[in-house]
């Protein structure tokens, strides 16, 4: 997947107070959940926000559709097939 060539998880020690380690560790847990078109299955974005409760110590459940917003991945989708 061309889009993660970039990834650097230490951005994510930057930004969100993550050990380096954790933060490769969680990428690389996370990483099989994500297809070729960009949008997770459901058990994918599950598996990520368990992640992201642990590590911020959440207790109170997240639903998905406060967590993910498809729309514009499938308006691009929809408008590369229109092409």
């Amino acid at each position: 997947m061309p889009w993660t060539v970039g990834f650097q998880p230490e951005i994510y020690f930057i930004e969100g107070n993550m050990e380096p380690a954790i933060a490769e560790q969680s990428f690389d847990r996370a990483m099989p959940a994500w297809t070729a078109n960009g949008i997770s299955p459901e058990k994918g974005i599950l598996m990520n926000i368990e992640l992201a409760m642990r590590a911020g110590g959440v207790k109170q459940p997240v639903p998905t559709s406060q967590v993910v917003d498809w729309s514009f991945v499938e308006a691009e989708l929809k408008a590369g097939a229109a092409k």
